[in-house]
């Protein structure tokens, strides 16, 4: 378990606070202003918290639909390692994380989760519809539900995220069972992609009633 110190600009117009990993900081220069500092509390790492209880029965995995961002899927795999998504499903143009910088956002999670590449990404979600997933495609559109409004789902899904400019390809949204969208209250129309899916799957895993 680390230990760590908080250290705080002896300067009182500066007085500036911050973590330090060092338990004896010496001769720690403000990094705002470059005086003194002191140590003003000392810590450590909060252990690991035990692993929360799945109930759902839900069979739940990731189709990033031609995702540009190499850290906005390494981020996806980091959410889907932590609420249990089985598989993620790469398609089209979204990086493998075979990318030397995925590791920046995914810290490791890409080794933990499997992952398959596909290059027609509408292909594979017919393959997935035809073996019995329920396809939920997160977009808004005119036929979109809250996704708050959500209260259970038939057990396989596959959660399916677009590209962050043009979204989720038309056929694969005609292939799905629900296309959702979070509720915005203000003027941007949407949050980033990594986002909205580590949103949608806690809420698909943890926030409803699944059926079997």
């Amino acid at each position: 378990m680390q230990t760590y110190s908080y250290v705080q600009c002896v300067r009182k117009a500066c007085s500036f606070r911050f973590p330090s990993p060092e338990t004896d900081p010496v001769d720690l220069r403000c990094p705002k202003c470059g005086a003194g500092t002191t140590i003003v509390a000392n810590g450590m790492d909060a252990s690991p918290h035990p692993l929360e209880r799945d109930d759902s029965n839900l069979h739940l995995e990731g189709f990033l639909d031609n995702i540009r961002s190499i850290f906005n899927t390494g981020s996806i795999f980091r959410t889907s390692e932590g609420c249990g998504i089985s598989k993620l499903h790469l398609g089209g143009i979204t990086p493998a994380p075979s990318h030397p910088r995925m590791h920046k956002t995914s810290l490791g999670s890409e080794n933990i989760i499997p992952w398959e590449q596909h290059w027609n990404g509408l292909s594979a979600i017919q393959q997935l519809k035809a073996n019995g997933y329920q396809i939920i495609s997160l977009e808004y559109n005119s036929n979109s539900v809250p996704l708050f409004s959500i209260r259970s789902i038939p057990s396989p899904v596959v959660l399916v995220a677009g590209n962050e400019n043009f979204g989720i390809d038309p056929a694969i949204l005609a292939e799905s069972y629900i296309v959702t969208h979070l509720p915005m209250t203000g003027k941007k129309e949407s949050l980033n992609v990594a986002i909205a899916f580590s949103i949608t799957a806690y809420w698909l895993r943890f926030g409803m009633k699944n059926e079997p």
